[in-house]
């Protein structure tokens, strides 16, 4: 595992019983293996729980997928998306949304509007 072969954990073991003494060998080889057994006990059942709530999550998307933003794209479009009715167009016009058709359609980037078409920003109001 370690690459640890017979000689080195014979010396290891040589030096742990010159430096602790052969009275408090054992209660120290009994507290570290009960430690190596608790760390492996509480890491899998971090692991678990980990996976659970994944599973759940996944499951959870399957059963109700997130909505769409409003900004999302599901497939690029040659000439971008136009509100189907004059009330749809009157409306985005008075929200200051520009006409969709005016955007470049980049291949990596479906959809942005290019520099030149970018509105200006709205002029600010005064507090009276």
């Amino acid at each position: 595992m370690f690459g640890i072969g017979l000689p080195e954990l014979i010396i290891i073991l040589v030096v742990a019983l010159i430096v602790f003494g052969p009275k408090k060998l054992p209660d120290l080889a009994r507290s570290l293996g009960k430690g190596i057994a608790e760390f492996k006990k509480t890491t899998e059942d971090f692991k678990s729980t980990i996976d659970n709530d994944l599973k759940v999550d996944l499951d959870r998307e399957d059963i109700n997928p997130p909505p769409k933003t409003p900004y999302e794209i599901s497939a690029p479009s040659e000439g971008g998306v136009s509100p189907s009715s004059d009330s749809e167009k009157a409306r985005a016009e008075a929200a200051g949304i520009p006409d969709p058709t005016s955007f470049a359609a980049a291949p990596d980037q479906p959809g942005l509007p290019l520099k030149e078409e970018n509105p200006p920003p709205p002029p600010k109001k005064e507090s009276a």
